[in-house]
């Protein structure tokens, strides 16, 4: 007769914000729409944001969802004003936060009733300029 083998559990208990499953606390959180918040979430991605990157990538790779922005000197808008604009194109904003073991922020948005991370972060790997 076999014996039953024990799951053996991670010595490693600490999380990751980037690794975590996304809860049903989201989905029932409202969707971000106030305007003062908005632009509050708009200072927090210009805070954030090194001045000396030209090039962002928002990103998901379950959904998968991807878009590079380039940072154009000659128009006025800022990199908060146009992520903010391409995250209410796909869906509604719930939560900003600062991804504490690399450059980025985290992103949680409701895309088709569902809570979905997105990554924003520099992006210069996949540049190629000639």
């Amino acid at each position: 007769m076999r014996k039953a083998r024990k799951k053996k559990q991670s010595k490693n208990k600490e999380t990751n914000t980037y690794r975590l499953p996304m809860s049903e606390v989201y989905l029932k959180m409202p969707d971000i729409v106030e305007e003062e918040l908005l632009q509050k979430f708009k200072e927090k991605v210009n805070t954030w944001a090194n001045e000396e990157h030209d090039y962002w990538i928002l990103f998901n790779q379950r959904i998968p969802y991807i878009t590079l922005l380039h940072k154009n000197n000659s128009t006025t808008n800022t990199l908060g004003d146009e992520v903010i604009e391409c995250l209410l194109n796909i869906g509604g904003i719930k939560d900003i936060q600062d991804i504490t073991d690399s450059n980025g922020l985290a992103i949680i948005m409701r895309i088709e009733n569902k809570a979905y991370e997105l990554i924003l972060a520099p992006y210069m790997e996949g540049v190629v300029k000639f």
